[in-house]
């Protein structure tokens, strides 16, 4: 995928990063690694791939050894149905078998972080008590709430998705709709962001929608249930950091904030003036929070 190269050419002026790729099952999985020392996986949103931290892997990699996957339907790894997927099958054990095969799974080896669906597999992977994952770090992940926006409800109906992705939200460069879209997540709808990278959601968008990504997310009635892990968090035995923008417009603060005190001494990091975003919106405070735990 030309963008993402664009993409991988930019972070390249700050730090040595390596594309490779994995066969894990039924897929090919694309992923980027830098530099050295305790290893760290990052999992990105939604279907935005790797990509989604453009503004964090340089500054990791001074501390860590990062590995950032592409998922399933994600960037430059393979095309998928999202609505035929099963989300514990296509994603979560997809990245427990990624470990295992890069050998990245000796007991209390690896660190994980997670964004919003990526968050969400983390968790997973802590709640099924893989022995390798050692610390875990979630960013306005799913899973502490089965809230969502009225306005977000229409697009489970699978054929109005996939209408509106060919028609309002339809990914052609000209077609200024989509990057509001894109940004329609974010507190601040005029964030700075590199032309490479919203060049790169147009084109992904091209044969992974992220409209509809959301759609099999979704039910008329708020987020599918088995997205919503409150009656599992109190499992999550691993020190955990929570980074949260409070202004998250898809996942209001009042209705996460009793169930992420449910993980057994939880850290929490609130950012204000920041939304679903925080590794894009406050990529400083993001890297610092981060950085700080996984070497506390």
């Amino acid at each position: 995928m030309k963008t993402q190269d664009d993409l991988l050419n930019l972070i390249k002026k700050d730090v040595s990063i390596d594309q490779k790729q994995l066969k894990v099952g039924p897929y090919t999985i694309n992923y980027v690694e830098a530099g050295s020392g305790r290893p760290v996986l990052m999992i990105h949103g939604a279907n935005i791939g790797w990509a989604q931290w453009y503004k964090n892997l340089s500054e990791l990699a001074k501390h860590f050894k990062v590995y950032a996957l592409d998922l399933p339907g994600a960037g430059s790894s393979t095309t998928i149905d999202f609505y035929k997927t099963d989300l514990e099958k296509d994603f979560v054990h997809i990245v427990d078998q990624f470990v295992t095969q890069l050998g990245l799974d000796k007991p209390g080896s690896l660190d994980l972080v997670g964004s919003s669906f990526g968050g969400w597999i983390a968790m997973r992977l802590a709640i099924l008590k893989k022995p390798y994952v050692r610390k875990v770090v979630v960013v306005n992940p799913i899973g502490f709430t089965a809230y969502m926006p009225m306005k977000n409800k229409p697009i489970s109906f699978r054929p109005l998705a996939k209408f509106v992705s060919k028609t309002a939200l339809r990914p052609v460069r000209s077609n200024k709709n989509l990057e509001m879209f894109m940004r329609d997540v974010f507190y601040d709808k005029k964030q700075s962001l590199a032309p490479e990278f919203v060049d790169y959601f147009y084109e992904l968008s091209k044969t992974s929608h992220n409209l509809i990504f959301i759609s099999r997310l979704s039910h008329w009635t708020g987020m599918r249930k088995e997205l919503f892990l409150n009656g599992d968090l109190k499992l999550i035995k691993q020190p955990t950091l929570v980074v949260w923008g409070v202004e998250d417009p898809l996942m209001p603060w009042a209705t996460v904030e009793p169930n992420i005190k449910l993980i057994p001494g939880v850290t929490l990091e609130q950012l204000k003036g920041v939304g679903h975003m925080p590794p894009v919106e406050a990529s400083e405070a993001f890297n610092t929070a981060t950085i700080k735990f996984l070497e506390g």
